[in-house]
């Protein structure tokens, strides 16, 4: 029922009220019989971690919507201006080799 219900089945509320009801009885059972001290209600009033929420509180529905396509910043242009006549490496080592000679040329 509670699939059905997720899935826009119409479910009769009292229904599936009861099914809860005895599902959580027989959980809570279970677990007294096992010697658990703590028992809970094993999650059984709800579908799914992940309905929970939408199903507690207001203003969650709508459609989900898979998140932009990110792309590498590799893979975009650089602004006008910004743009390397050289790669960036050759540029690198172009300005480390006169940094060098500049440094040796110094008494």
């Amino acid at each position: 029922m509670m699939f059905a219900k997720e899935e826009g089945v119409p479910v009769e509320p009292r229904a599936l009220a009861v099914r809860i009801r005895d599902a959580v009885a027989d959980i809570v059972t279970r677990q007294s019989t096992a010697g658990i001290d703590i028992v809970n209600d094993g999650e059984m009033s709800s579908q799914a971690y992940a309905t929970y929420i939408k199903d507690r509180l207001n203003g969650f529905g709508g459609e989900s919507q898979p998140p932009p396509t990110r792309t590498s910043w590799r893979s975009r242009p650089a602004p006008e201006g910004l743009r390397r006549s050289r790669p960036r490496a050759a540029e690198d080592a172009r300005l480390q080799r006169a940094d060098q000679r500049s440094r040796s040329a110094t008494p």
